[in-house]
């Protein structure tokens, strides 16, 4: 059934794939499918029909969650090691009351569960006896926490909430581009992946959970996001396609070595 949706999609894509000059493609009409009393583009509800069909394909993971340091005496620290068991090298401390720490993994060494966190630019496992989950504020009625900072490279970009506006910072535009939320909604029946659509038609954002990797460091990312932006006619033929990494930001652990 996957496979026969993703042709129907790709098939939809197919309509900027025809033959003619860029100038030429750019003036042919758009096909657009109805969004309420609105039309939106087919290009971009096909882009985002796709991601959204392949990541529903996976298994949703439980992780990130975030929690804070408890348990620990005043004075005390909770050590950060290279590795879950308490026999691994320690590579930072937190302080008691650190928050939020974002759990992207929990694995269980000897019956004790140990959550693998980011540590400045690197990454690292804490006990999970001394530390307790507390919520955060959430992404209108999502999963997504409304702190999220999300970045991608090649071409290097980086992504930050502010409130019901993403703002997208591109070192090779003037200024930042502002996109307001139109509507944010998780996928039927489930928690993620979610679904962002901006205003005036600027596209789509999706955003799903689990271990994310950003290619140049060892930091864990808890979160992963897909940009599809159309910036009009005069940028070209197809939609802007941008993809990377999220992660609540904290301030870094003391580092031991």
């Amino acid at each position: 059934m996957l496979g026969y949706l993703q042709r129907i999609v790709v098939a939809s894509m197919s309509l900027w794939s025809c033959k003619g000059s860029p100038e030429t493609r750019r003036r042919r009409h758009r096909p657009t499918v109805a969004r309420g009393d609105r039309a939106v583009p087919a290009r971009l509800a096909a882009f985002a029909l796709l991601l959204g069909l392949s990541a529903l394909a996976r298994a949703q993971p439980a992780a990130p969650g975030y929690y804070r340091v408890s348990g620990i005496s005043a004075g005390d620290v909770l050590n950060v090691r290279a590795e879950p068991g308490v026999g691994h090298r320690k590579v930072a401390a937190l302080a008691p009351g650190a928050s939020p720490l974002e759990v992207v993994e929990v694995r269980t060494v000897q019956g004790a569960p140990w959550g693998l966190i980011a540590t400045g630019e690197g990454a690292g496992w804490v006990s999970m006896r001394y530390v307790e989950r507390i919520e955060l504020e959430r992404l209108a009625d999502t999963e997504v926490p409304a702190r999220a900072t999300c970045a991608g490279n090649e071409p290097f970009w980086g992504v930050t909430f502010d409130g019901d506006t993403v703002v997208l910072e591109d070192p090779e535009a003037p200024r930042a581009t502002l996109l307001p939320i139109e509507a944010a909604a998780p996928a039927s029946g489930r928690l993620d992946p979610v679904l962002l659509s901006f205003a005036d038609d600027r596209g789509y954002a999706l955003i799903e959970r689990g271990i994310c990797s950003d290619g140049m460091s060892d930091i864990p990312h808890g979160w992963s996001l897909h940009l599809i932006l159309d910036d009009g006619a005069d940028a070209g033929p197809g939609p802007r396609f941008l993809s990377g990494c999220c992660r609540v930001r904290t301030d870094p652990p003391r580092n031991t070595r």
